[in-house]
């Protein structure tokens, strides 16, 4: 047998969308300074590790309260995303999770990149009461291939815990709940 010494490297480039709960509960204060503060610690210290050992990797931002709404197209350009993260805050009642799926979808369908692989990482608080039905909300992103990942905090109800895991029986991803500590830790296991 006659060896040529090549070898194919395969890289997943991904394109990621961080959809971040704004609702009020955002602003309890279990978490230092409040969940909203530890949530945007954590998110840029991921957003930075992320773009740092995968610097062709995309990332976007969606938010969603009692509505959904994109505020950071799908970029590499790290100070661009800090900012978007620095301006989240606590805006209203209402935690739309399908909305925000929804949303996610929508700005992969119009920017994304073929044979790229894509996915949400949702970050929440929980207590999912308005908007669409998550669990109908994933089925494009589940017929398009598109991972959705969970990154929750605080203690959540048994009925989030229960959509959660019925969302994750129909679709590729993986769910992380911490009750207290270090989020920054915590949501690098998401890399």
């Amino acid at each position: 047998m006659l060896s040529l010494g090549i070898s194919e490297v395969i890289e997943l480039v991904e394109d990621l969308i961080l959809a971040v709960d704004v609702s009020s509960s955002m602003g309890a204060r279990d978490f230092k300074p409040t969940r909203m503060g530890a949530v945007r610690e954590a998110m840029k210290a991921f957003i930075r590790k992320k773009l740092t050992i995968d610097p062709v990797a995309r990332i976007g931002i969606v938010v969603f309260y009692e509505y959904s709404l994109p505020i950071a197209d799908l970029t590499s350009d790290v100070k661009a995303l800090i900012n978007a993260v620095n301006s989240l805050r606590p805006l209203g009642r209402g935690t739309a999770l399908g909305d925000g799926i929804v949303e996610a979808y929508c700005m992969f369908k119009d920017l994304s990149r073929d044979g790229v692989c894509k996915r949400v990482l949702v970050v929440t608080d929980g207590t999912f009461n308005a908007g669409i039905d998550p669990r109908y909300a994933i089925l494009p992103l589940k017929l398009h291939g598109v991972r959705v990942d969970f990154f929750t905090f605080s203690r959540l109800y048994p009925s989030d815990v229960s959509t959660i895991r019925e969302i994750l029986r129909i679709i590729k991803g993986r769910f992380v709940n911490v009750k207290s500590g270090d989020l920054v830790k915590a949501i690098m296991e998401f890399l």
